[in-house]
């Protein structure tokens, strides 16, 4: 994979999951990592749900494969400016791999 196309700096979060008080579970996000990225908008839907209306935008992220990260939906997040997005799933981009590509979604509630 070349460079060119990786132009954006994002910061992966992971899941840090601790007790509070009470023995309830605190669910808090720290940052992890920092990785050149490629960050595309694919679709954008709106719903109504719970009695509000809300916007679910995917993306799909490409970066190079690093096995070392360890990379799990529902454990780790994409930061990328003000847009934290959810990883739900990992595909190997073009089959040889060299780069993933990261499909994920952000919701937006308003």
């Amino acid at each position: 994979m070349r460079a060119g196309p990786l132009r954006h700096r994002v910061m992966i979060e992971r899941k840090v999951k601790t007790r509070d008080a009470d023995g309830g579970e605190l669910v808090t996000w720290e940052p992890y990592l920092r990785r050149w990225a490629n960050v595309e908008t694919l679709s954008a839907r709106e719903y109504f749900a719970a009695q509000q209306t809300a916007m679910e935008v995917t993306h799909q992220v490409t970066m190079r494969v690093d096995a070392t990260i360890g990379l799990k939906p529902g454990d780790h997040r994409i930061l990328h400016g003000d847009l934290v997005l959810d990883i739900d799933a990992i595909v190997d981009a073009k089959g040889r791999g060299r780069e993933w590509a990261l499909q994920c979604r952000e919701l937006v509630h308003g």
